[in-house]
């Protein structure tokens, strides 16, 4: 059997169908991935902001030097977290934004399989018209040929 056989097409359209969504399930994931690390970024955010906020109301108050220190270490482990955190949701981002492409050509995919299953089909019926067509006109032309042969 030819690809042109709608035979196959079917399969072909289904394959394309469970990788299209595949996909959906991949970008689904990266986006709720993506989504995680903003909520994180934005918590660790809020915390630099708080205790910076702290150490600076505090200044004027008597703290021990062991305090600040820790304070200010501690903002700066958020710090770091804060860094690291956005270094990942830019990859998480660009990794998302790949994915989304990749949905983009797969849906393509999909729709170029149901139009040659659709192509192949409309073939076919044709083909079978054409034969259906061809055995009438073999029956008139038979009759014809019937009745000018009983009329002689």
């Amino acid at each position: 059997m030819s690809l042109s056989s709608p035979s196959h097409w079917p399969v072909l359209v289904e394959k394309a169908r469970k990788q299209a969504d595949r996909t959906r399930q991949d970008l689904q994931a990266a986006q709720a991935r993506l989504s995680s690390l903003q909520s994180n970024l934005s918590r660790i955010r809020t915390l630099i902001a708080e205790y910076q906020g702290q150490d600076h109301a505090s200044d004027g108050q008597s703290r021990s030097m062991r305090e600040r220190l820790n304070t200010r270490a501690f903002i700066a482990q958020l710090q770091t977290a804060c860094s690291n955190l956005e270094t990942e949701e830019q990859k998480m981002g660009t990794v998302t934004a790949q994915v989304r492409s990749r949905l983009q050509r797969d849906e393509q995919e999909v729709l170029k399989m149901e139009k040659l299953a659709e192509h192949a089909l409309r073939t076919v019926r044709a083909e079978q018209n054409r034969r259906e067509q061809k055995g009438y006109d073999e029956m008139a032309l038979l009759r014809r040929h019937w009745a000018n042969n009983t009329a002689n």
